[in-house]
């Protein structure tokens, strides 16, 4: 909810509380990129995807992350 009010910094700390509870969580590397990504950040961006896609994410949630890949970096 912090990402869709613009709030990053707040969205990244709480993404951030998650992934100390959960290390495993793909889906919060996900939106970790997602936020690295509207703040300009795209290595941050990258490490956290390539995190999500080695987690599992596509076998849990669908092709996002892959989407997100080949439209943000042409991998």
């Amino acid at each position: 909810m912090k990402y869709l009010e613009g709030q990053y910094s707040k969205a990244l700390e709480l993404i951030q509380q998650s992934l100390d509870i959960d290390s495993s969580n793909s889906y919060a590397y996900k939106n970790k990129a997602l936020v690295f990504l509207k703040i300009g950040q795209p290595e941050s961006a990258l490490a956290n995807l390539q995190k999500s896609k080695l987690l599992g994410y596509e076998e849990d949630y669908g092709n996002e992350v892959n989407e997100i890949l080949s439209t943000e970096f042409s991998l």
